[in-house]
């Protein structure tokens, strides 16, 4: 199967334009609101925080399409930021702030990434233990 390509520039009139800048930070303003209520709550998944937020986002004037987009954006599958978000609320990983930004120095990953090892290697250990008793 063969796939064509289009390549076009939008030229919004200026009602147009203005409303395609409305709906631009409305969506923000969802998705915002949708990870505050996610950190609030630790409640990352998107089936859990569909319930929660959903009609908020109704509310709020998002089309029931852009509010389940919203909630998609957010809620993403493990291994994304949802988890990382997880671990530092729960003080496994430590930020620092700087103004609204946050950052996670590299010594702090190493030192995560050094403990879930040891962890691992730990486990693994126990469990060698209890096959040869």
């Amino acid at each position: 199967m063969q796939t064509l390509t289009l390549r076009c520039t939008l030229k919004p009139t200026p009602e147009q334009a203005a409303a395609l800048l409305a709906t631009v930070q409305l969506f923000a303003e969802g998705c915002n609101h949708a990870l505050r209520v996610a950190k609030e709550r630790g409640e990352f998944r998107r089936f859990k925080l569909h319930h929660l937020v959903y009609r908020d986002l109704r509310a709020m004037g998002l089309s029931a399409n852009l509010a389940v987009q919203a909630i998609a954006r957010v809620g993403r599958k493990k291994g994304s930021r949802a988890k990382l978000y997880q671990l530092i609320q729960r003080g496994e990983i430590r930020t620092l702030k700087f103004g609204a930004a946050t950052r996670i120095p590299a010594s702090e990953l190493a030192a995560f990434v050094k403990r879930r090892l040891a962890e691992t290697i730990g486990d693994e250990g126990s469990q060698d233990r209890g096959r040869a008793a």
